[in-house]
């Protein structure tokens, strides 16, 4: 919400438009989407790398143990996003190894 004020405000600035009036929203910056979130324990973790695809388990163990965004993988279906190629410390053969850095 405090997001869509300051950006209202900013073209009322940039059209020099005077707004006489301060607009205070109570609660603007509060995320109530993401307030009982929490990160997994590792049992959760390894319930979840349990129950999930080969690929699923792959996004989740990269996200869990990286920190990578879910938006760096790619879009809905995870098409256009991180590939192994992008991985430069990655040798593909017929086993993964990584370089030390």
């Amino acid at each position: 919400m405090a997001r869509f004020k300051k950006v209202i405000l900013s073209w009322l600035k940039f059209n020099d438009i005077r707004l006489q009036l301060t607009v205070n929203i109570s609660g603007e910056n509060e995320t109530p989407t993401i307030v009982n979130e929490r990160v997994p324990s590792k049992e959760e973790l390894a319930r979840i790398l349990r129950k999930a695809t080969s690929r699923g388990r792959v996004a989740i163990a990269i996200m869990a143990f990286s920190g990578l965004r879910p938006e760096s993988l790619g879009d809905y279906e995870g098409t256009d996003g991180l590939r192994l190629g992008d991985l430069k410390e990655l040798k593909l053969s017929d086993e993964i190894q990584f370089d030390k850095i």
